[in-house]
């Protein structure tokens, strides 16, 4: 919903439906390389790489995920341009941690 907008009406857009969501309706959408503000305004995200889930889960989780693979986003990074840019280098890695992670969680609940 955001792809042609200034960063201002992207942002104005990504607080509507923030507002649609909290009033209980479901709201999903593709972002193509969020900002940081923008990227603070979902709940939760699926990130692919090559057709694949490399994450799913709390925005607010992101960061602490990336840490237990091995990958610290920096202080004042935008978490979402951190995320995509890892992926990009090492996609594999990334679908094999996923994939583990998911594996772990299952055997365990």
């Amino acid at each position: 919903p955001t792809s042609g907008l200034d960063s201002a009406i992207a942002y104005q857009t990504m607080l509507l439906l923030r507002k649609l969501a909290n009033s209980g309706k479901m709201v999903i959408c593709s972002i193509h390389q969020p900002s940081s503000e923008i990227f603070h305004t979902l709940d939760r995200v699926l990130i692919l790489a090559r057709g694949k889930a490399v994450y799913e889960g709390k925005v607010s989780a992101l960061a602490d995920y990336l840490q237990s693979i091995g990958y610290e986003c920096p202080r004042f990074s935008n978490v979402a341009d951190f995320v995509l840019q890892k992926v990009s280098e090492n996609t594999e890695y990334f679908i094999d941690k996923w994939d583990d992670y998911m594996q772990n969680n299952q055997d365990s609940s």
